[in-house]
């Protein structure tokens, strides 16, 4: 057997070097791999050698060339296992440069320096050599378990990143050299710890390569050398388990070797290693298979009467999951990823309808890429399920004849077809839908699958269009507060142009009052004033209404404003004494602008407006009443106040609403008091404080 398993280890990974040499010359991650390979098999040829030298110096002398070989191993396969399946490589590359430099370094170093300073004895028993180890040895052994470790994590990390296709086209490489680089611990471990080397862990080493040499092919038969992405968390040592297990594992095997050595025989864990590392692989790939882990759960669920699913647990763990998701493509991917891993299926993928193509455009999947190509036969495929679901809005299982269709079915020979879909329905809105791939069981979906799917599919729809409305949301805020801006300029320019017009209608007939003429002039020049001032203190959207109070004598300002308003009907003025108070008077101006307009507007013919001030305890009341048309009660309960909503024919709702805004913010407010036929009050009451 040491001749036999070296042999075979050192041929299956020479020809797995070449059908990669071959199939995949572009790739860099390929490159590294042949390298690995290669080295693996010059290991294995000084291995065969080594335990056929016929004396002790010839047999050091092959044993050093096969630790030099060996050295380089844990750099070519550290490298590998951060270039592999990474999306980012270039930049882990860039990232661990140091770190790799130093993996082919220091172990390289190590054997160099072990050939002036060689294993310092050895002795042959029963045909098997016995070498005992110098301190060179020593930091080989060393370098060659701590960057051991390191490539188990990083095929951890890739590994527990992936789902889907993508683990099942990664999951047996990962293995495979998972397999190999773990049989490095082991024989290194043991090194170590009783001080020397042994024939007979060349049986494991070589062993355990040809098992990884399996794996590896049957990764090679699935991945066909294509270049796989799966974006990997930025964290390298932490949240792993692969430091706790080798921990436990190096601490166990030291206790368990020591007690064998007392009471045993410290040959027996030698003896029986190999078969250990079977039965360890033989349970990782059952762990890893999703479909023994399905067909388990059909066992159980057949034979103990257990439903199928856990209901409460998968829609708590699915709302758990997804609760504190705000970005919608990170919400779809999780829930790809949750209907993967649910279903046992090899892909999953949600498609969210695009209303400007009028198209389902992949939101989030666990095989495909966003912003990638992808194939326009699967595009054309969901397209048509889209258009099918929008209008049946049922769950399709199409491994069986889809209605309307003549019993027409999709392909069965492509490993990524979709099997089933689901609608994303909410309030009779369609969103888009789900898609799943073929059960890695080879199992056809059954009506409890169909059930949960639609479930989940009717959770996540509600999900979806949340996100969608608080976006909606988020941008109907910018939006309003630059209508609200635009809507108050518009007004404003309204009243001035209202008063312009006024004038100019009046100035043919009064064009010779010198008197007339004054007052026109003076009505003009305000108004261009105003406009300037409304264009000055124009904003920002997103700020808010700005004050510039001053002290103002109310009557004053009513005075003032009343006497350049030109209307049909006379305006009466009731001023009271009133002290100073601090106001924005421009601000102020413009509220009663806009009421006494108003008030003009739905006044009867000539009927008088009545303006009128008085202290009113703390405050200042100014009120504007007419003998108009009046308001009913359910508009003043329902729109009053509200922007847009008027009585008018031809009325914005915009000046109320500025008007209750601009008393707002200066602490007071505004009192209405209104009867259809019998006209409106409107008072405002601003704090002298």
């Amino acid at each position: 057997m040491q001749i036999i398993l070296p042999v075979a280890a050192g041929l299956l990974s020479l020809c797995i070097g070449l059908l990669a040499l071959l199939g995949a010359r572009k790739l860099f991650v390929y490159k590294i791999f042949v390298l690995g390979m290669f080295i693996l098999a010059a290991e294995q040829v000084c291995a065969v050698l080594a335990a056929r030298s016929a004396s002790p110096g010839e047999f050091m002398r092959w044993e050093l060339f096969k630790m030099l070989a060996g050295s380089f191993v844990p750099g070519a396969w550290l490298t590998f296992s951060i270039c592999y399946a990474r999306e980012d490589f270039r930049k882990n590359l860039a990232r661990f440069r140091w770190a790799l430099t130093a993996a082919f370094i220091v172990p390289a170093a190590a054997a160099v320096v072990s050939f002036r300073s060689p294993l310092i004895s050895q002795s042959r028993v029963y045909h098997q050599w016995i070498v005992s180890f110098g301190w060179p040895a020593y930091l080989y052994n060393l370098s060659i378990l701590f960057l051991a470790i390191l490539i188990l994590i990083n095929l951890e990390k890739t590994l527990r990143s992936s789902s889907g296709a993508i683990r099942w086209q990664i999951k047996f490489m990962v293995l495979g050299v998972g397999v190999l680089i773990a049989a490095r611990i082991y024989c290194t471990a043991e090194r170590l710890l009783f001080a020397g080397d042994h024939s007979r862990l060349l049986t494991v080493d070589s062993g355990t390569l040809v098992l990884a040499d399996i794996l590896i092919a049957v990764a090679v038969l699935r991945t066909r050398l294509r270049n796989i992405n799966v974006y990997v968390s930025g964290d390298f040592i932490y949240n792993s388990i692969i430091v706790l297990i080798v921990g436990i594992y190096l601490l166990a095997f030291g206790v368990a070797a020591k007690l064998a050595q007392y009471f045993v025989s410290s040959s027996l864990l030698l003896d029986n290693a190999f078969l250990i590392f079977i039965a360890f692989v033989g349970i990782a790939v059952l762990f890893l298979s999703q479909g023994i882990k399905f067909k388990l759960k059909r066992f159980i669920s057949r034979h103990f009467k257990r439903p199928v699913y856990d209901y409460k647990k998968i829609l708590g763990s699915f709302t758990t999951r997804t609760t504190s998701l705000v970005d919608l493509h990170d919400l779809c991917n999780t829930v790809a990823r949750t209907a993967s891993e649910v279903f046992g299926v090899s892909h999953s993928s949600v498609w969210l309808n695009d209303e400007v193509r009028n198209e389902p455009v992949m939101f989030g999947s666990t095989h495909l890429f966003p912003y990638g190509e992808l194939d326009p036969e699967l595009e054309s495929e969901v397209r048509y399920l889209a258009l099918y679901l929008r209008q049946q809005k049922t769950v399709l299982n199409l491994d069986s004849p889809r209605p309307g269709a003549g019993g027409e079915v999709f392909p069965k020979n492509s490993a990524d077809r979709i099997c089933c879909c689901a609608p994303l329905l909410i309030g009779g809105e369609f969103l888009g839908i789900i898609t799943l791939g073929r059960k890695t069981t080879g199992e056809e979906f059954t009506l409890e699958d169909l059930d949960l799917l639609k479930m989940i599919a009717d959770q996540a729809a509600g999900m979806i269009l949340n996100h969608r409305l608080f976006e909606s949301l988020g941008r109907a805020r910018e939006m309003e507060a630059f209508q609200a801006v635009s809507a108050f300029l518009a007004h404003d320019l309204k009243n001035v142009a209202s008063t312009l017009s006024l004038t100019l209608a009046n100035l043919p007939v009064h064009y010779e009052d010198p008197e007339f003429r004054t007052d026109a002039l003076r009505v003009m020049s305000k108004s261009v004033e105003k406009i300037r001032n409304m264009l000055n203190r124009l904003s920002a959207v997103d700020q808010k209404l700005e004050l510039r109070r001053s002290i103002c004598n109310l009557n004053e300002l009513v005075a003032d404003t009343v006497s350049g308003i030109s209307l049909g009907c006379p305006i009466v003025t009731d001023l009271s004494p009133v002290p100073d108070a601090s106001f924005d008077p421009e601000q102020i101006r413009t509220v009663l602008l806009n009421i006494i307009l108003n008030a003009g507007e739905s006044a009867a013919d000539r009927a008088e407006i009545q303006v009128a001030t008085r202290r009113k305890g703390d405050c200042l009341l100014l009120s504007v009443a007419d003998k108009g048309c009046g308001m009913s009660r359910e508009f003043m309960d329902k729109h009053l106040f509200h922007p847009f909503k008027t009585s008018k024919d031809h009325g914005s709702g915009i000046g109320l609403y500025q008007c209750k805004a601009i008393v707002e913010a200066h602490g007071g407010r505004i009192e209405v008091q209104s009867r259809e036929g019998c006209g409106s009050t409107f008072s405002v009451i601003l704090p002298l404080a």
